[in-house]
């Protein structure tokens, strides 16, 4: 039995226990006094706790007495390890608000392992933000391509690869069409860099990603250290990482202002990246990427708002006083090395770089215009028919006309239609399975499809045919002699 909050005085000789401070320490209990002995016993239940007889005067405690007592030494003597388990693996926070008198043996290996607690709650460690800085620009950058998406942009891009320098956080965005075009990339990427600032990439930090690594040979020759995370830990490209989203953000902020099309997401992504370097962060001080790029502030007078209206200046008017001096278009971002601004010709819809523009930024010319969905173009195999006829293909492209019956058909929805027969004429129609005539469905009449033309003679030999088929190249020499 164990009491807190006692007075400790080591020259008492016998150990006096308050009746108060006793039944505060056993809750639910009470005591009984008689002229010889003192019971103390659950209130409830009415169990002996424990008991005490008078001798001079005062009435001595026995300790705890019977069924009950032998309880509460077996569980007095249970380990730390066996409540651990009993309780389904807690925590060692968690088992020392255990009341004291059931678990008062200490484990006998305070410091053993349990594999059980690894092996049903073990968690990542967290990832701590990286106070690490470069010392310079272009000491360290960070790489990641984003993509593929599923609708390719207006230049047939599906992905872009973003370059962020470390100690400036200035950004590079490079549209691609396929990941190999990596490699190149990086290279006339570092290329610039030496020309134009007169530095060197010294570290690389990217993913596993097999367009980093099969530059193994390139980073080593030019000594360039090539770090890259660890397999399912984009945490530790984060810096990279969130630059996407930052870039992805701004992009859907432009689009939706604008509500250019879907197709205009290279365009929305380009801007993004143009206007992140000249936006002042509280991480460089109120200063933006390029001003520690280039030394000096970013001239923002020739920011625009995207994909609003404009007018660009005809210059090529086929020598005609009386034609059109101006192009509608929609702004579309900034070229690169090139003093103006890209447009998008809302007529013809081409792409053209001006620098006679008049703005009127307060309207998107593309939120009014309904552009219809783009259609998927699949390459269809071109099945194997019966009839000889070859529909000729011009070198141009251009779809054959249709028959002259097949114009005379009117926009009207489709229908099944039987001519009336002429009064009086009866028209005998054989039913039965194989004998109701068969008609193409008129839904073909829009697919024209490259025919192969083959022959209605019956081959020599077995060989011959899979010679029509096959390419002995693909066949090995054992097979040719079974033929």
């Amino acid at each position: 039995m164990w009491l807190k909050g006692v007075l400790y005085a080591p020259d008492l000789k016998c150990s006096l226990i308050s009746v108060a401070k006793l039944l505060k320490a056993i809750k639910g209990s009470s005591i009984t006094f008689t002229a010889d002995l003192c019971v103390l016993q659950d209130h409830t239940k009415k169990t002996l706790i424990g008991a005490g007889e008078e001798c001079g005067g005062v009435h001595v405690f026995r300790g705890a007495l019977g069924g009950r007592a032998h309880k509460a030494a077996a569980t007095s003597s249970i380990s730390k390890d066996v409540w651990h388990r009993r309780l389904g693996h807690p925590s060692d926070r968690v088992l020392s608000h255990l009341p004291y008198s059931i678990c008062t043996v200490k484990s006998a290996e305070n410091d053993a392992v349990c594999d059980v607690c690894f092996r049903a709650k073990q968690t990542r460690d967290s990832f701590h933000e990286s106070d690490n800085k470069a010392a310079g620009i272009f000491d360290l950058i960070h790489c990641d391509v984003w993509g593929g998406y599923r609708t390719p942009s207006s230049s047939g891009a599906v992905y872009f690869l973003t370059i962020v320098d470390d100690y400036s956080r200035a950004v590079w965005v490079f549209l691609l069409v396929e990941k190999r075009e990596v490699a190149l990339t990086l290279q006339n990427f570092f290329a610039m860099v030496e020309r134009q600032f007169e530095k060197q990439v010294k570290m690389v930090r990217s993913d596993n990603g097999t367009e980093f690594t099969c530059m193994k040979s390139y980073f080593a020759k030019e000594g360039i250290i090539h770090q890259t995370s660890c397999v399912g830990t984009p945490q530790q490209n984060g810096r990279v990482e969130r630059k996407h989203r930052h870039i992805l953000n701004v992009a859907r902020a432009l689009m939706f202002q604008a509500k250019v099309p879907i197709k205009f997401w290279g365009e929305c992504v380009l801007s993004a990246c143009h206007l992140i370097n000249r936006t002042p962060t509280p991480l460089l001080g109120g200063k933006t990427p390029y001003e520690l790029l280039f030394g000096a502030p970013p001239d923002l007078d020739s920011l625009r708002v995207f994909g609003c209206l404009c007018y660009a200046h005809k210059q090529l008017r086929d020598k005609d006083k009386f034609a059109e001096r101006s192009r509608k278009c929609a702004f579309m971002g900034y070229p690169y090395g090139k003093k103006g601004w890209y447009l998008y010709d809302l007529d013809t819809g081409e792409f053209f770089v001006s620098r006679d523009v008049v703005f009127h930024e307060d309207v998107f010319p593309l939120a009014m215009v309904e552009t219809p969905q783009s259609q998927q173009i699949f390459d269809v195999p071109s099945p194997f028919v019966d009839n000889d006829e070859i529909v000729p293909i011009s070198d141009r492209g251009s779809l054959p006309s249709p028959p002259e019956e097949e114009n005379a058909i009117n926009e009207s929805p489709i229908r099944d239609v039987v001519e009336n027969p002429q009064p009086g004429v009866e028209l005998e129609v054989e039913l039965g399975r194989g004998l109701r005539e068969k008609v193409k469905s008129t839904k073909l009449r829009d697919f024209v499809l490259y025919t192969a033309q083959c022959s209605n003679d019956p081959p020599t030999s077995l060989l011959n045919t899979f010679r029509f088929f096959f390419r002995y190249g693909s066949i090995s020499y054992c097979k040719l002699c079974r033929m």
